[in-house]
């Protein structure tokens, strides 16, 4: 077992054949280099991080030269429910060599996550934060599962199952985009102290990394003839700045960085109209595309996608004719989404929202059934709920799916939202999602048609999810 450590929180992982340690894309995110620690005090301070599936939430490390002993992978999907088994891993631990610690439980029942299919093991082993990446052991000692999710007030342990985890860690060793995302490593450097940009509208953004260590004074001025608005954001999703201070013209704010590792300038604006911009800082700010944002959609199609960054809305376009009546699911395991649709320029009255009518395991799916009150193009929103104060949203995959349902003569729908049916052919309404931290009650966040948006009493509840950055 490897205790991992990153610059804004630590977690679990195991060591395969090869040298490889394989944990959770959410323990090494958003850093390509992470501490690496064994039982037998050898240390690897800056191992590498290889490649990622942020869908199966699993990351590969390495390779390491390491006389530790390799572990196998057993499938151990066929063990009787009851069965005991026993969690492994780095809950908590604040030492700087630690040893592994040991929980114990039964095998309570398996769970599937179709899209990737994905089996999981849920047990009532103890879980905490930290032991994200630890391994889940059968009693005559055969790994068979990596744990990273847990769920309910009494934090239930969910398990990749190993058998399927498996092939997914060989494709990653060998370079392959299990995703489908390609490339959406955070750039570690580079960038200019000066950018030009350019804005659609309120559902578009502009975003910038600035890999700067703790303590770092950041000043940031962002000059357009819109509203336009920033927001600084650092790897734990902290809210370090949001500005809007004008109607128009310069936008000014300074910070000093509280955690190491990236930072997240964000530009949005409060008009519709597209308008250009400067954005100058006294630190390098390095671009990021986000290649979700403006894809198209069509009826029936699924499109996989990520939260890129805390605070992400991806926005996705589809042509709706007049009557045509769309259900949008969201589905994933990494994060709690919320969905938007509404016509382009609708940005004072988006007219389709939910948080949770799309169920799943923990109820926290979204889907929205919607008729098009006229022909036209419709934005989609997507953004997690807790976006504004967890990063582990953040480096997650998703999947968006479009299914055309029959008219429904129900004059009360039109133009907005109709009621959340199941109509034929559309997702199954038990899939499993992470759970996450919500909205911080005193943060305000942003939604995909550019209205800035206050938690209410309903996103106070806090939920769980092992091995994320910051307090584990």
């Amino acid at each position: 077992m490897a205790f991992i450590q990153t610059p804004t929180g630590n977690g679990s992982g195991v060591l395969v054949q090869g040298g490889y340690v394989v944990t959770n894309a959410h323990v090494v995110w958003p850093f390509d280099q992470v501490r690496v620690v064994f039982p037998d005090g050898s240390e690897h301070p800056e191992a590498p991080v290889m490649n990622s599936d942020l869908m199966a939430d699993l990351a590969v490390i390495g390779p390491l030269k390491t006389s530790a002993e390799p572990l196998t992978l057993a499938d151990g999907e066929d063990l009787v429910i009851g069965g005991e088994v026993f969690l492994i891993g780095y809950p908590a631990e604040q030492e700087e060599f630690p040893q592994p610690a040991i929980t114990r439980g039964i095998i309570s029942r398996l769970r599937q996550w179709e899209p990737i299919e994905m089996t999981y093991i849920q047990t009532d082993a103890t879980i905490a934060g930290g032991q994200s990446g630890g391994i889940l052991v059968s009693e005559d000692g055969d790994v068979i599962g990596i744990s990273g999710l847990s769920f309910g007030e009494a934090a239930f342990g969910l398990v990749a199952s190993a058998a399927d985890v498996e092939p997914r860690i060989e494709g990653l060793i060998s370079g392959k985009d299990l995703s489908g995302l390609g490339d959406r490593m955070v750039p570690a450097g580079g960038g200019r102290t000066e950018h030009e940009f350019n804005l659609l509208n309120t559902g578009d953004a502009s975003m910038y990394v600035i890999n700067e260590p703790a303590g770092t004074k950041v000043d940031i001025e962002v000059e357009s003839a819109a509203d336009a608005v920033f927001t600084l954001l650092d790897t734990a999703g902290n809210l370090l700045a949001y500005v809007d201070d004008g109607f128009a013209g310069l936008e000014a704010g300074s910070v000093v960085t509280e955690l190491d590792g990236p930072h997240f300038l964000v530009i949005t604006q409060l008009t519709e109209e597209p308008a250009e911009g400067l954005v100058t800082g006294n630190r390098l700010l390095a671009p990021y595309d986000d290649a979700d944002d403006g894809a198209t959609i069509t009826l029936g199609q699924t499109v996989a996608a990520s939260m890129d960054y805390p605070g992400d809305v991806d926005t996705f376009l589809i042509d709706l004719a007049k009557g045509d009546t769309v259900e949008v699911d969201v589905d994933s395991m990494n994060f709690d989404p919320v969905l938007q649709i509404g016509a382009e320029g609708a940005a004072e009255d988006p007219l389709g929202f939910d948080d949770d009518s799309g169920k799943g395991i923990f109820g926290l799916n979204a889907r929205v059934n919607y008729r098009a009150a006229q022909r036209g193009r419709y934005l989609i929103s997507v953004t997690d709920a807790g976006s504004v104060d967890v990063g582990g949203s953040a480096g997650c995959g998703f999947f968006t799916h479009t299914h055309a349902c029959p008219a429904r003569a129900n004059s009360r729908s039109r133009g907005r939202a109709a009621p959340p049916t199941i109509c034929p052919g559309a997702l199954d309404d038990h899939r499993p999602v992470r759970q996450l931290h919500r909205h911080h009650p005193d943060q305000p966040w942003r939604d995909g048609f550019g209205a800035v948006r206050q938690a209410g009493p309903t996103d106070r509840k806090q939920l769980r999810l092992p091995g994320r950055r910051g307090v584990l």
